[in-house]
C-alpha cells in the first residue's frame, strides 16, 4: 500500500534519552515553582509519546517493532467498489468497532528480527519526511537507535513488496543507502513485476492514474537501488534459518509473509495481507484499491487469515495499531484483530 499522497500526520518519535530528559525538566519545573512561594508553576515541557520501538521475543529471537508513521487514510475509494452499496457496510463495521465512517488511522511499522548470528530488517518504513521546519527527518534511524541498533547492524533486508510505504527508508536523509552492508531479499516475481518496462496495474480500477504512475516510479526507484544486492527468493525459501517465505500474490505479484519460528514458538509476518484492524478483518473479501490485482488479493487476503486464525498464530502486521502484534480470530463468518497484550 503507497502512502505517500494521503498521510496527514505522523506520530512523534523520541529516544529513551529523550524522555528522561523531559521528565527531568518537568520536575524541575515543578520544584522552581513550588520555591517561588505560591507563584504559578511554569507549564511543564510536553512529554514525547513514546520511544518508539517495542521489544518481544520469539524462543531465543529478539524482535522489535519499529514505530514508523501514522497517518488517517480515507475508507473510499480505498475501500468498496464505486457506485455500490460497499459505503454504507463499511460506515456499519467501523461504527460496531466505535470507528468513524469517513476516514481510518493506519500505522507504518518495520520489524527486526534478531536471531543471535544475523539481524533482519523486514521492510524499511516511510523514509525520510521533512518536519515542522520543512528539515528532513529519518525515523528508521532514530528508532533504530532508540532500541539499541545501528544501520550498519543489518544484514538483510527483507521487501514485502516495493510500494512506497515499504521502501522509503531504503535511503537516507541525503539520498544514500541507509544500510549499505546488508542484502536485500524479495519475490523474484516483485522484481521481475516492477523491473519491467510496463507494469500492469488494470487490475486495480479504482487506483486514480496518478496515484498508478507514482506508485509505479517509486517500485521502480527502488528496485534499481536493491538489484545489485538483490536476493531473490520463491515460496518456501529460507531467508536465513527460521526464516521462512510464504508468497501471496495479489496486493503485488510478489507480495510476500513470513513465517518466524524458534524453539517451538511461531510468528507470521502479514504486513499488506491487512491494511487495517476493522476492514480487512470483518470485510476481507471487499476490493481495496492499492491491490494491484483486487480479486485475487481478496481471495489471497482470505486464505491468509484462515491459515492465522486456524494455527492460533501470533502475528505481526505491518499496518496494524502499535505495536502491531496481535492474533485473528474467526468470527461471525470473517474475523477479528486480538491486539497481543503490552509486556512491559
Amino acid at each position: 500500500m503507497d502512502t505517500t499522497i494521503s498521510r496527514r500526520s505522523f506520530v512523534a518519535l523520541a529516544s529513551g534519552s529523550a524522555l528522561a530528559a523531559a521528565s527531568l525538566a518537568q520536575a524541575q519545573a515543578h520544584a522552581q515553582g513550588g520555591a517561588q512561594g505560591g507563584e504559578a508553576a511554569k507549564a511543564p515541557a510536553p512529554l514525547p509519546q513514546g520511544a518508539g520501538f517495542y521489544r518481544f521475543s520469539l524462543g531465543s529471537f529478539r524482535c522489535v517493532s519499529l514505530g514508523d508513521a501514522e497517518f488517517e487514510l480515507p475508507t473510499r475509494p480505498t475501500w468498496g467498489q464505486p457506485g455500490s452499496l460497499d459505503e454504507a457496510d463499511i460506515a456499519a463495521a467501523l461504527s460496531y468497532d466505535f470507528k468513524k465512517a469517513d476516514a481510518v488511522r493506519a500505522y507504518v511499522q518495520p520489524l527486526l528480527i534478531d536471531t543471535g548470528s544475523a539481524r533482519i530488517l523486514i521492510d524499511t518504513g516511510n523514509g525520510p519526511r521533512p518536519d515542522g521546519t520543512g528539515k528532513p527527518v529519518s525515523r528508521l534511524r532514530a528508532t533504530l537507535a532508540a532500541a539499541g541498533y545501528q544501520p550498519s547492524d543489518i544484514d538483510v533486508v527483507v521487501l514485502t513488496h516495493l510500494h512506497g510505504d515499504h521502501t522509503g527508508g531504503l535511503t537516507d536523509t541525503d539520498g544514500t543507502e541507509l544500510m549499505p552492508k546488508a542484502r536485500y531479499a524479495l519475490h523474484k516475481d516483485e522484481l521481475a513485476f516492477w523491473s519491467g518496462p510496463n507494469p500492469d496495474l488494470s487490475k486495480t480500477p479504482n487506483l486514480p492514474e496518478g496515484w498508478k504512475q507514482n506508485i509505479v516510479a517509486g517500485a521502480k526507484k527502488a528496485a534499481d537501488l536493491i538489484t545489485p544486492r538483490a536476493m531473490q527468493v520463491a515460496d518456501n525459501d529460507q531467508v536465513v534459518p527460521g526464516v521462512r517465505v510464504l508468497h501471496m500474490p495479489g496486493h503485488t505479484p510478489g507480495l510476500i509473509a513470513l513465517e518466524v519460528s524458534d524453539g517451538g514458538s511461531q510468528l507470521l509476518v502479514a504486513n499488506d495481507l491487512m491494511h487495517h484492524d476493522t476492514l480487512s478483518l470483518r470485510r476481507p473479501l471487499m476490493p481495496v484499491m492499492f491491490d494491484a490485482d483486487i480479486e485475487l488479493g481478496a481471495k489471497t487476503r482470505a486464505k491468509f487469515l484462515e491459515k492465522a486464525a486456524s494455527d492460533k498464530a501470533l502475528v505481526f502486521s505491518y499496518h496494524m495499531p502499535f505495536p502491531a502484534i496481535g492474533r485473528v480470530r474467526a468470527e461471525a463468518g470473517a474475523f477479528a484483530w486480538v491486539a497481543d497484550g503490552w509486556r512491559w
